[in-house]
């Protein structure tokens, strides 16, 4: 039968041709089968979305046709795309597990640093992953008889329909992949957690959608005149120069101060004690258990980019190129600007965006001296210990003023309960459930040991001879804690506050993160703020203790005055008077504006 099949010229033709329109929706089925984890649910899934599933499945047949006619093998396309589509659910399934994340299409660049949270997460594949590369390879195996024939023995037919096929594929990615009015043609939900608008519709259209929202479109009344009058403020004001400390601490919170819970020992009592000098409060964070990387281009860049869509990895993208971090004007006015990071310089492109964004020199952990940990990571302390030896080593080596820019790594994902046990605490609350009383123990053991490297950094720089003005800030919040799996933010639950609450304060209640801002020479005006958004951090610290600024800091500082909270991803917008849902809608556009002229357009702020 398998010789006849291969001498039969018109089988080879009819099956090569039924097979490869078959795999599309092979593809399409197998990667919603990971995530579903059923597969009679999927099919349940798949059924009623037919214009959605269509998007991936003409581009995919497209791709299968191209592949076919130029290999001539169909089996070939069922590996190549079969295999391609079977990898993406499985990153999307794992990121959404251990990070809390979608998966996006900038996430292909990582795919070494995905290797190594395999490795250190000691991930295992789930029984439909198994399944499915089994149906891969049974596909394989049945199709790989066929071959697509040569037109009367040349091959001038194959690259003539192989041509039409990629200009079909051309004109099929700029005209409907890259059109947003195709997606809503298409009724394709598009919700504020993208976790659930891969859930609503289908894996591969919705990672076509994330292609197709990294397009961004330039504001009607963009002009150079316009930025021009947005930033027009000659003022000036005698700054001097002090010294900046300016730090975020990795996944640093207090839970505490948001769901009134007890501990054994205080957690935040460094942070209570200074700000009675301090300026101090909340931001809201636009991530959640991971994204670091992106909170830190919206703080060190000051832009918004939660007016775009959540598919961009900021700092690879456009790390490589110059970026318009308040650091290049610190450097103009004669700082020494300094990096440090307590971990690799492989992850996000950091090495390169922060020479970027204007530091001169940036340090990461194999070249840290003090490398104790406090889990699986070093520790705050150590690292504030750092911070305090590279100030020393850069103040010896003359007056010129200094910024250092330090990112912690003690709390990342997993928090183990490892080298923790000489300073733990313990909930003291009753009425929970003995995984939460453990895990959110540990939780509050990790806030202490920052609360403690606070201190530290309070105790130096406020005996320092010199002027210092210190930042400190967390990026988001994570309840990932190593051995407790089903200790996660659904264990928030738990805490009746939480669970009595809307959905939109849930959202702040599980993205809130403290941040602290003081002087040990400089006055400020002691000033609390419930809530800001992350781009708003530096034009703050500049307004509150004359540091060296540029018109557009004014512009954020006055902004953030008319609307702290301007977060686009979760539509949570706060006045000046912190009521919510009350958007200004110029000052918002006009944010918009200037960040657009800054990333993507002319740069006319920047001159």
């Amino acid at each position: 039968m398998y010789n006849n099949l291969k001498e039969n010229i018109k089988a080879q033709y009819i099956f090569s041709i039924i097979f490869m329109f078959l795999c599309p929706v092979f593809c399409i089925y197998l990667s919603n089968y990971i995530l579903r984890q059923g597969l009679v649910v999927t099919l349940k899934y798949l059924l009623p979305r037919r214009k959605i599933r269509s998007v991936g499945y003409i581009l995919l047949l497209l791709i299968c046709s191209v592949i076919t006619v130029v290999t001539r093998k169909v089996s070939i396309s069922y590996f190549l795309c079969g295999l391609v589509s079977i990898i993406g659910a499985c990153g999307h399934y794992f990121k959404t597990l251990y990070r809390g994340e979608a998966l996006f299409p900038s996430d292909v660049v990582f795919l070494s640093a995905a290797g190594n949270m395999v490795e250190q997460f000691n991930i295992k594949l789930t029984k439909p992953m198994i399944l499915s590369i089994i149906f891969l390879l049974i596909a394989m195996s049945v199709t790989w008889v066929f071959t697509l024939p040569k037109f009367k023995n040349k091959y001038i037919f194959n690259i003539i329909s192989a041509a039409v096929l990629c200009v079909l594929t051309f004109l099929y990615w700029n005209n409907c992949i890259l059109n947003t009015d195709f997606y809503k043609k298409i009724n394709f939900y598009e919700n504020m957690n993208p976790i659930d608008t891969y859930y609503s519709n289908t894996f591969h259209t919705t990672f076509l959608f994330y292609i197709n929202s990294t397009v961004i479109e330039k504001p009607s009344n963009y002009s150079k005149e316009t930025v021009s009058a947005l930033i027009n403020d000659d003022s000036e004001v005698e700054s001097g120069n002090p010294d900046i400390i300016f730090i975020m601490m990795e996944s640093y919170f207090d839970p505490n101060t948001l769901f009134d819970l007890n501990f054994t020992e205080p957690i935040n009592e460094n942070y209570k004690a200074i700000s009675q000098k301090a300026v101090y409060g909340n931001m809201l964070s636009f991530k959640y258990g991971g994204g670091t990387r992106d909170i830190e281009f919206n703080v060190l860049n000051e832009i918004n980019t939660t007016q775009y869509t959540e598919s961009i990895s900021y700092m690879n993208v456009f790390g490589n190129d110059y970026l318009p971090s308040f650091v290049h004007n610190l450097k103009d006015a004669g700082y020494k600007t300094y990096a440090l990071h307590a971990y690799t310089s492989q992850l996000y492109n950091r090495i390169n965006a922060y020479a970027n964004m204007g530091f001169d020199c940036s340090k990461f952990v194999d070249e840290y001296s003090h490398t104790d940990k406090y889990g699986n990571y070093v520790s705050d302390i150590s690292h504030a210990e750092e911070i305090i030896d590279t100030y020393e080593k850069l103040k010896s080596e003359g007056d010129e003023p200094v910024f250092i820019y330090g990112v912690s790594m003690q709390n990342h994902i997993y928090m183990s309960q490892n080298n923790i046990e000489f300073d733990r605490v313990y909930l003291t609350d009753d009425d929970y459930s003995d995984e939460f009383t453990q895990g959110i123990g540990v939780v509050g053991s990790y806030m202490r040991q920052t609360d403690n490297a606070i201190g530290k950094l309070y105790e130096y720089f406020e005996n320092s001879s010199r002027e210092v003005v210190i930042i400190i800030y967390g990026d988001h919040q994570s309840y990932n804690v190593e051995n407790l799996d089903g200790f996660s933010v659904e264990s928030l639950n738990e805490i009746q506050k939480y669970k009595d609450s809307s959905e939109n304060e849930k959202y702040i209640y599980s993205h809130s993160t403290p941040f602290i801002m003081w002087s040990n020479k400089r006055d400020s005006e002691d000033a609390y703020y419930p809530l800001v958004s992350p781009h708003y951090l530096w034009s703050i610290a500049c307004n509150r203790f004359n540091l060296e600024s540029s018109g557009y800091e004014k512009f954020l500082f006055n902004s953030a005055t008319v609307m702290p909270v301007d977060n686009n991803y979760a539509k949570i917008y706060y006045n000046n008077d912190y009521m919510p849902d009350c958007r200004d809608e110029t000052t918002g556009n006009n944010v918009n504006l200037l960040n657009y002229d800054r990333l993507f357009g002319q740069g006319f702020s920047l001159e």
